[in-house]
């Protein structure tokens, strides 16, 4: 289901910002949705990668799946995407699109500042690249900047979910597309998907409008940091990259002999589950057999 933006209640804009107050005017529109993406060959995307690296990724062939051609890493730091290294993707690589996650990144856990998101905005909107921006863990941090999207309406895809912030089983997410854009994104919806589950939607605005969902969004806080802490009590120094926030995943580097696939092999012999970091990093350069 898509619709515009005043049918949508304040309390509503502020769940979808997760605390943070975004005015109706902001959202424009929104677009309920699961997830689709419609591309041209030859396209060019400027994605997140992991620890190291953001992806510049081509679209070979069009289909429901992505096929890559070629990844080229961009550097980030514990801010998050440096911004010259955005400008000088642009000006390489002419991309289409910027893929990121600016607050809690997975699976470093960053967060990108107000000034860092603010030099992003404007390289986006002097290059006309759109901005596909993923805040799905955005309530872990209320207090984290506005959205960059909000800078650029006519540019930015802000998408968040209540899957990870409610309950798993509240499988719905929310888009907020530019106006322009609204008929393009409601047709690949349809092509797609055709529309999320009517029963999902009704609890999901019940939870947000009664305050249920708040209330589930204040537990996962508290789980989140409590989790943090024992990780940080248990694993220390070991813990790459210091936990400025509470969040559910954070990046390690191993300590010498260890190697990744091995690490994980034998966690997994213990009942402990890891991602290693080929899942996130793919051909790049940014992640070694030691994170």
């Amino acid at each position: 289901m898509a619709g515009n933006a005043p049918e949508c209640s304040q309390r509503t804009a502020e769940e979808l910002g997760h605390g943070r107050r975004i005015n109706r005017k902001q959202l424009d529109y929104l677009a309920f949705v699961g997830a689709t993406r419609r591309s041209r060959t030859g396209d060019l995307l400027l994605t997140i990668g992991a620890a190291g690296a953001y992806w510049v990724i081509r679209v070979s062939k069009l289909s429901r799946a992505f096929f890559t051609s070629g990844l080229e890493g961009l550097a980030i730091d514990g801010k998050g995407l440096r911004p010259e290294g955005f400008e000088e993707a642009c000006e390489k690589h002419r991309p289409k699109a910027l893929y990121c996650m600016p607050t809690v990144q997975n699976p470093t856990g960053s967060i990108m500042s107000e000034q860092r998101r603010h030099r992003i905005a404007e390289i986006a909107r002097r290059n006309r690249v759109a901005i596909i921006e993923d805040d799905t863990y955005g309530f872990l941090a209320p207090d984290a900047p506005a959205p960059i999207t909000v800078q650029v309406p006519r540019l930015g895809y802000y998408i968040t979910t209540l899957s990870k912030s409610v309950a798993p089983g509240v499988r719905i997410g929310y888009l907020r597309v530019p106006h322009a854009s609204l008929p393009a994104v409601s047709n690949a919806m349809m092509a797609t998907n055709w529309m999320v589950s009517p029963l999902t939607a009704e609890i999901a605005a019940a939870g947000i409008e009664d305050g249920a969902a708040d209330a589930a969004v204040q537990w996962r806080r508290r789980e989140a940091r409590a989790r943090c802490e024992l990780a940080a009590k248990v694993l220390g120094r070991k813990i790459a990259g210091e936990i400025a926030y509470p969040a559910f995943h954070f990046w390690m580097r191993l300590p010498e002999p260890w190697r990744a696939d091995e690490f994980v092999r034998q966690a997994k012999m213990r009942g402990v589950i890891l991602s290693p970091p080929e899942t996130l990093c793919g051909r790049t350069r940014g992640c070694s057999s030691r994170d």
